[in-house]
């Protein structure tokens, strides 16, 4: 009977202290996490920021209207690193990607605008002038693959002793200068 009492107070503190060390443990795991996380949201910051930054720089490359000095002094950055960052694959992908943008939004416009030029042409057709009346005309059947050919074609063949035959015809001899 004192040995069960033994092995049932021995298996007790070993519980325990399982269970001391996996407190201890996850007391540890939980305070390591607690660090990676604080770590893991400073990267983020950064990575946030300088994502920001890229996308800012790109957006302002873009306009057309900064120079990179410019840029530079808004950003609060130098210019070399402009210029290292307008190497950088991630923003000449976002500024491929502005460029792509800005092209679908121009040709939207100018095919919302079609309507109302081809309607401007029509009335130029029935206008007083004759010259523009006949520019109006042009206009249309350039515009619609029936533009009047400006190519001319001039194929020459000379051999070389053609050439030089041409030279030896047009050659003047003077007979005072070969005999003095």
């Amino acid at each position: 009977m004192i040995s069960n009492e033994l092995k049932q107070y021995a298996e007790k503190e070993a519980e325990e202290t399982k269970r001391e060390l996996a407190k201890k443990s996850f007391k540890e795991i939980l305070s390591d996490s607690r660090v990676l996380a604080k770590t893991q949201k400073r990267e983020l910051r950064k990575i946030s920021s300088k994502t920001i930054l890229k996308q800012r720089l790109a957006q302002m490359y873009c306009m057309g209207n900064y120079r990179n000095k410019d840029i530079a002094d808004i950003l609060c950055v130098s210019e070399c690193t402009v210029r290292k960052m307008l190497k950088d694959e991630e923003v000449l992908d976002m500024i491929n990607e502005y460029q792509a943008t800005e092209k679908q939004l121009v040709d939207a416009r100018l095919k919302a605008l079609r309507e109302k030029a081809l309607d401007t042409v029509y009335e130029l057709l029935d206008s007083d002038d004759d010259s523009v009346r006949l520019n109006a005309s042009k206009d249309i059947l350039d515009r619609t693959g029936h533009k009047a050919k400006d190519q001319t074609d001039i194929n020459v063949n000379v051999s070389y002793e053609q050439q030089l035959a041409e030279l030896g015809n047009n050659l003047i001899i003077d007979t005072d200068v070969l005999e003095g």
